[in-house]
């Protein structure tokens, strides 16, 4: 069930495009907090406490995700250029940054639950 190119396309180039376009401007506001990233290390103990290492990675995650999202995008859209892109892949790369943020709150989450909210929770 595979459809030509020229009527697929819109349905690839919208998420790739947006998602390239709204991630690249989260990951230039998401290197804000990365400067301050050092201090979520201010407590002691709090640099064996996994929930704030995955706060960092979510942190770190943002810009280097957006730049591979923005790259297989843009493979994706020379793809399509020569055969048909399943949507669902547009979709998953497009979304792909979208991981950075996620880890991030559900570091929060974590150490709210169960450090009650202690950066020194070990």
């Amino acid at each position: 069930m595979t459809e030509p190119a020229s009527t697929m396309r819109p349905a690839i180039l919208m998420p790739l495009g947006i998602g390239a376009l709204v991630w690249i401007i989260a990951s230039g506001l998401g290197l804000l907090p990365l400067m301050f990233s050092p201090m979520l290390f201010d407590a002691p103990g709090s640099t064996s406490n996994q929930w704030v290492l995955g706060m960092l990675g979510g942190l770190i995650a943002l810009p280097v995700l957006t730049v591979l999202s923005v790259l297989a995008s843009l493979f994706l859209v020379y793809r399509e250029s020569r055969a048909t892109v399943d949507k669902r892949i547009a979709w998953a790369v497009a979304l792909l940054p979208g991981l950075g943020p996620l880890t991030f709150v559900v570091s929060i989450i974590g150490l709210q639950i169960f450090c009650g909210g202690s950066f020194s929770c070990g």
